[in-house]
Parts: C-alpha cells; structure tokens; sequence
C-alpha cells in the first residue's frame, strides 16, 4: 500500500500528484502532465512487458508471473506490476518526446541512461556517494545494484542522487539535546528557515525582555525541530520553494513517539505542538502564497495536531500526578522554615555590620532572599528584578513600620500587575542599605538591581547561594525557589480557609486554580482515609446503617486472616501446590 504517488521527477511520494507536477515542476506540457499523473499512481492500460524475462506484450501478467515464475505473494506480484506500468508509460513518454512538442518536457524519465548503471564497474567513491540517500521502496534499493521501475528510470535516478549530494534533504537530528536540535540560522537554504526566523522576529515585536526573547526563540525552535523532522526524505528542491511537504499526515502522526523517544516528556511535546500550531497560522495567515498550501490543507494539518494535543492530555494529567508526587515527598518542613528564618534575622545583620563586599554579595544575600521567599512565597524572578529604584519609591505607612515594593518585571504580570513585596522595616532597612550601593566594589557599585553579582549583573541562579545559607543556618537538606514556593501554597492550602489561601495566591500572585493544579502537594494517606469515612457517612445515611458495620471484618475472619499472613511463605518460596492447600476463602493471591 503505497503513502501517496510517487513524482517521476523528484522521486517523492505526494498526495496530490498534479499540483505537486504544476506548482513544484512547473509541467507545462499537458500530455506530459497526463503522463506523470499516470507514472505516480502506477495505473495504464496499455500492454506491459514482464519485468522478469523478455516476453513481451503480456495479456494477463499477474498471472503470468505466478505460473511462470512463481510469484506467489500478492504483494510481490503488486510491486512487479507497478513496475511493468510504470516502465510502459516511460515509453509512451519516450515518444512524445520523439514527436518534437512545441512545449519542452521537463521530466527526464525516458532519457538514455548514463553509462553507468547497474553499479557494474562503479568506482569505490562514487558507490559510496549513491548509498547516502537509500532511496527504498518501489523504487528500488541503490546500494551497489539499481532495481527499478525502468532500466531508464534507473538511469535518472542515480543521476537525482547526485544532484542531492550537493544540497542534500536536512535529517532529524538523532539527540533531544536543545543545541543539537536548532542551530543558529546562518543561510536559510530553505523556505521554512527563513519563514521560521521571521515567525521569531514577529513573535518577539518590539518587546526586548530577556523573557521575551527566550520565550520567541523556544517557539520558533519547536517549529523548526518540526519542519526539519518533516523534511526528512524529501529532496532538497522541494523544500526550496513551499511548504507543502508538511502534507504528509501519516509521517507527522509520528512526530509525538519521535519526540517521545528523544526523551522529551508529554508536558514539553503538547507545548511543542501549541508552538507550531501557532507558527502554521502565522505563515498562513502572512505568506498564504509562499506556502503553497491550499486552504483545505493547512486545516488538515492544523486538525491533525490538535487531535495530537488532545490525546498527549491524557499522558500531561498522569505526569502532573507523578510530579506532585514527587513534590509531596519533597516538602520543605515547616519547623525547619521557622528556624531558618529567626536564624536568618541575626545572620543578615552581623553581616552588613561587618560591611564585608564578599560576604554580602555572597552569604548576605543568599540569607535576604531565601528569608524573602519564605515569606512571600514569591517567584525568584521577583526578586532578581526588584532594583534599587523601586526601593527607595517604597511607600510607608504606620509610623514607617510596614513598607512595600512594588516590581514591575515577574512571570504573570500581564494577569496580576506589579508584584509586591509587604516588609516590616527591619527587613527595608535591609534592602534600603544593599540600595545605597555601599556595600559593592567599584566594579558593580552602578548595578540597577538590589540582588546582583560581583560584576553587577542581576543574580539569575540564585540556587546556589540560598542553599549556602541554609546549610550556614545549621539545617540539612537542599532548598530551592520552587521547593518553597510549593510549600507555601501546600500549607496554605491545608491549614487556611478557601477564602483565606485565594488571599496568599494572590499576594504571591498565583492564580488559584493553578496553585492547586501544578504546586499543592497529593493529600496524605491519613487524610484519604478520612474522606473515605466521609463517603462511608453518606452512604450510610442514605441506606439507614451504621458506618462500621459495612467496612468491617468479623472478628474470626479478621483472626484467622492475621494468622494466614504471619504463617504464608516469602513470595519466592510460595509453591503451587503450596498454594492448592490453601483454604478456597483465601485462595487468591496477596501481596504484601
């Protein structure tokens, strides 16, 4: 069963064969057209030679085939019949190029063939050269010996080979590393590089955040791991000029197991597939023409990926619970929070007395924004963009005992506005001081940001030293931005109302809904079991009975169970017959 019709020019499959030889070839000669529409799905009614042996004009030559040379598969019997038609409409291409047509032909499948067919008597170098695009298939193998759909074709085919090796079709790349997939454009070679990097440039606009910039070039780095994976085994002048060898659904079908295979999980790949859904229309809504996609196809191939988004949703809800998991085991405990941050108050002032640059700029604020975050339960981002100015413009109020800071740059500003930081006026007295740049050598003393480095660029990783500090303040275990802010929204969500732990989302500016999605820790085993005697309470009032009696064993049952358990053999010694003796109430397997 073939994917599509194969071109007799390029030697790729596609489905529409006649805008493929139109928009692509630019076959002008219309008999010529008939001819390769023919030549592409393998379909004639004239006389076919058999391929095997040298009789010609057979009537029947399906059954030729199976008599006289026993060709007992259907298949291989359909494959030598593709050829036989194919290699009768090469003939009649033949003569329509003897009869001399006011319009040139454009395909050269009846051609001579150069002499160097067959690979007899092929140098090393050249044979090497051929072996590169494997062209496979009904087409035939070039590995050393061409079988082909003509001796002629086969001709042409090599010479096609050729020809790739000096603009060959990208390949996938083999690792899910980031650098390895998208490397940085330097000669759009092809049509979907150039609609790629400008898909960056409108994605970017006029915004010149670091955000900003990291978030269009993912996109756009998503489109372009996908356009080149599609590109696979299409040849090189297809790509040149349109983007129609992205109709090809049953190879995009496979993009999601690909990806998998690469390593990326189900969250990333449903991302990938908004990102290139979103570039798709972008070209089609900007370069419709460029494209060369007709509108029924772009709608295909945007429908396929949404039916791929709809079906990764079930992997994405799985792996959020696997995740959560994993945060619950990995809560940041409250006591340890609690000693940290009364540790953390002395700590930051014995350091500024000590007026030390190395020390603030190291230990100092590693305290400052680990206590910060405890606090606020805010995203580091806030912190790495609060700058000095926003300091000093702090309002005040109560006798200038309570203090706030407003930043303008954090993750969900465009829902929740300016982020703000709520200080008592020990903890602005702190951010007031690092402010005056007092503590900073010459070399970052003109830093805009209150937490920077020794250079004065903004702390981007501030991992490492909050995890200094923590270990400084005497306490085990690592500690991360993440790790806290999870914890925050964990204790919220256990010991405050609903209407009071919406306040604390919004304050750490986090919608609730996705607090609750993506950084509540799984309810524990002891809490489960109590919403099960809950539903146990309901189903007991609605039938009139008591809770206990439903749920509970006999006490002889119980006994007798207990016995059996402490009395069974380890799983590795437990034998059949052992298991035959056992009484039919306890007959089925447990594992414990």
């Amino acid at each position: 069963m073939e994917d599509g019709k194969l071109c007799g020019i390029c030697f790729t499959q596609t489905v529409n064969i006649k805008q493929h030889l139109l928009q692509i070839h630019k076959v002008a000669n219309l008999e010529e057209l008939h001819l390769l529409q023919k030549y592409g799905s393998a379909r004639t009614t004239a006389v076919l030679d058999c391929p095997c042996c040298v009789k010609k004009g057979v009537v029947r030559l399906d059954k030729h085939l199976q008599d006289q040379h026993q060709k007992t598969s259907s298949d291989e019997r359909a494959a030598l019949l593709r050829e036989a038609k194919r290699a009768a409409i090469v003939k009649e291409l033949r003569d329509l190029r003897l009869s001399d047509p006011s319009v040139p032909l454009v395909s050269e499948l009846d051609i001579d063939p150069e002499p160097l067919v067959g690979g007899e008597g092929m140098e090393e170098e050249e044979d090497q050269a051929i072996a590169g695009p494997s062209l496979s298939g009904e087409t035939g193998s070039i590995s050393g010996q061409f079988r082909g759909p003509h001796p002629e074709a086969g001709g042409l085919l090599l010479k096609k080979c050729r020809s790739l090796q000096v603009a060959p079709a990208p390949v996938a790349p083999t690792s899910a590393q980031k650098g390895e997939h998208v490397d940085k454009l330097q000669n759009a070679d092809f049509l979907y590089e150039s609609l790629v990097e400008d898909y960056r440039q409108f994605r970017l606009g006029a915004r010149t955040r670091p955000k900003d910039q990291d978030n269009a070039k993912q996109s756009a780095s998503h489109s372009l791991r996908f356009c080149r994976y599609m590109a696979q085994g299409v040849a090189a002048d297809c790509l040149t000029g349109s983007l129609r060898f992205l109709n090809r659904l049953d190879h995009l079908r496979g993009y999601p197991t690909y990806l998998a295979q690469k390593g990326y999980k189900s969250t990333t790949i449903k991302n990938m597939m908004t990102n290139i859904i979103m570039f798709l229309r972008d070209v089609g809504k900007r370069f419709p023409r460029k494209t060369r996609l007709r509108p029924a196809e772009a709608k295909n191939i945007e429908y396929e990926l949404q039916r791929i988004q709809r079906d990764i949703q079930r992997e994405v809800l799985v792996h959020r619970q696997k995740v959560l998991k994993k945060k619950s085991a990995d809560q940041l405990d409250a006591t340890d929070s609690v000693k940290f941050l009364a540790r953390a108050k002395t700590a930051i002032g014995e350091i500024l007395c000590r007026e030390d640059p190395d020390e603030v700029h190291g230990l100092g604020m590693g305290y400052m924004l680990a206590y910060l975050a405890i606090v606020t339960g805010h995203w580091a981002v806030v912190f790495h963009n609060t700058t000095k100015e926003s300091v000093h413009n702090g309002d005040s109020w109560k006798s200038g005992t309570r203090f706030q800071v407003l930043v303008d740059d954090h993750k969900t500003n465009k829902t929740f506005g300016q982020a703000s930081i709520i200080l008592d006026r020990q903890e602005y007295d702190w951010l007031r001081l690092l402010a005056t740049g007092d503590f900073c050598p010459e070399e970052c003393s003109g830093a805009e940001t209150i937490f920077h480095n020794r250079s004065g660029a903004p702390i981007k990783q501030g991992s490492e030293i909050i995890n200094r500090a923590w270990a400084a303040a005497g306490l085990k275990g690592s500690i991360t931005f993440n790790k806290i802010r999870s914890s925050v929204a964990t204790q919220a969500n256990d010991h405050l109302t609903e209407k009071e732990r919406r306040r604390v989302a919004r304050a750490m500016c986090h919608d609730p809904a996705t607090a609750s999605k993506f950084y509540v820790a799984l309810p524990n085993g002891e809490r489960q079991y109590r919403d099960r005697l809950l539903r146990m309470k309901a189903l007991c009032l609605a039938s009139n009975t008591r809770p206990d009696r439903q749920t509970r064993p006999a006490a002889q049952s119980q006994r007798d169970l207990s016995q059996f358990i402490r009395t069974r053999p380890t799983p590795l010694a437990l034998s059949l017959p052992a298991l035959s003796q056992t009484p039919p109430a306890l007959s089925l397997r447990l594992n414990y």
